[in-house]
């Protein structure tokens, strides 16, 4: 199998936030958190998709302005993941890339920012968290009028409303036997059975209500339709112009840094004003900065945040379905995929393929006051962890432990 390339290194620090007292881990193309119920996973998966968009939010507008005053980067991590109780006056949340690092102390309410070297080296991602509610869609009929407070499970809806209208010839669902179509005569979703029976998809099993929206959503945001029709809106041209506007203003004050990017002599002015207040470029200028602008515009690859992917599913369907996962990861976009999980199959399964950027996270108890504290994996703990088999799940209080 081709080794992944990575998108870059990050790092996500995390103190006092719900149950987590204390995480510290390297975030990977493939990443995969287990431990018990009400331990800190999806708050762990939570943070991470948030620093993750915060970052492209910062990319995209060049600048820090919606994050600097007072406790705004905690609200709108609260309002969006509904983590309304998880945060104290102790929180911490500190996030490095290649590209910056920023961090937020609540006691303070500061949010603290820096660029770094590869500022300018982003590459645009979708981010998509798959709330565990996913199934929401078909078990209620009318959930199109239902009201959400801007939150994950209104993006997800949102998402789920265009992925769907995509589905109008069929999708396969996995080796099932079955395919899901959106009808728009009737604006209706509905399964095809292995009989050529049709149902709707609100009466068909619980498996598929889970199973149907998750494929159908990760089909949809990882195809090239998806970034051809985005990359062509009206919000993305606008941001175009934001993102080259920021560009030319950068390379104008850092103009031998643009000469060494291009291949420019020294005595060779690239950009120079004609005297009447108008910039002039070089072509060879004006392509460069063409072209970073578009990796912050075009969608380059998902970063795809994924509750409970095992959700009502038989063990040997779920093994499938991370054979679907791993393609997205494994695609010459190399989409970065994290996922919280209590299966033992899921986690089998992932740990037995071999030769990608895989990060494995365990949340372990510590004190008496109900808080934990996430571990990150070791080669030799994941090693251990494979043999364990199920038993790794049943005693994860000692993992990592001599």
């Amino acid at each position: 199998m081709e080794q992944n390339v990575e998108l870059g290194k990050r790092n996500l620090i995390i103190r006092h936030l719900g149950p987590i007292r204390s995480a510290n881990i390297d975030l990977k193309n493939v990443n995969v958190v287990i431990g018990e119920q009400s331990s800190g996973k999806s708050c762990l998966l939570k943070t991470a998709c948030y620093c993750t968009w915060v970052e492209k939010r910062i990319e995209i507008e060049q600048g820090t302005e919606r994050f600097n005053h007072g406790d705004a980067f905690i609200q709108q991590l609260i309002q969006f993941h509904k983590m309304d109780d998880f945060v104290s006056e102790d929180t911490e949340i500190a996030y490095e890339s290649d590209y910056m690092c920023f961090s937020y102390t609540h006691k303070h309410r500061k949010f603290s920012f820096e660029w770094k070297s590869g500022r300018w080296k982003y590459q645009r991602s979708k981010v998509s968290y798959i709330p565990s509610e996913r199934n929401l869609v078909a078990a209620i009929p009318n959930w199109f009028q239902v009201k959400f407070d801007g939150n994950n499970i209104q993006d997800f809806m949102a998402d789920w409303e265009d992925a769907r209208k995509s589905m109008t010839a069929g999708y396969e669902v996995l080796n099932l036997g079955v395919s899901y179509y959106y009808d728009p005569t009737n604006k209706s979703d509905n399964v095809r059975m292995g009989n050529d029976k049709t149902m709707k998809f609100t009466n068909s099993s619980s498996g598929l209500q889970s199973l149907i929206p998750l494929l159908v959503l990760l089909s949809y945001i990882t195809s090239e339709k998806y970034r051809t029709k985005d990359a062509g809106s009206f919000g993305k041209n606008k941001e175009r112009g934001q993102v080259l506007n920021a560009l030319t203003k950068y390379y104008i004050e850092h103009q031998d840094e643009l000469r060494l990017l291009i291949g420019a002599g020294k005595e060779e002015r690239m950009i120079w004003d004609d005297g009447f207040g108008n910039t002039q470029y070089h072509q060879e200028a004006f392509d460069l900065l063409e072209r970073i602008s578009e990796q912050f515009i075009t969608t380059h690859h998902c970063d795809i945040f994924l509750e409970e992917p095992e959700q009502n599913l038989f063990p040997p369907t779920q093994g499938v379905l991370i054979q679907f996962l791993m393609t997205l990861a494994e695609g010459r976009h190399h989409n970065r995929i994290f996922i919280a999980t209590h299966s033992p199959y899921i986690l089998g399964d992932m740990l037995e393929r071999t030769n990608y950027d895989f990060g494995l996270f365990y949340i372990q108890p510590n004190g008496d006051d109900g808080m934990s504290e996430v571990r990150q994996a070791t080669a030799q703990d994941i090693q251990e962890i494979y043999e364990d088999g199920v038993d790794a799940f049943f005693n994860i209080e000692t993992l990592g432990h001599e």
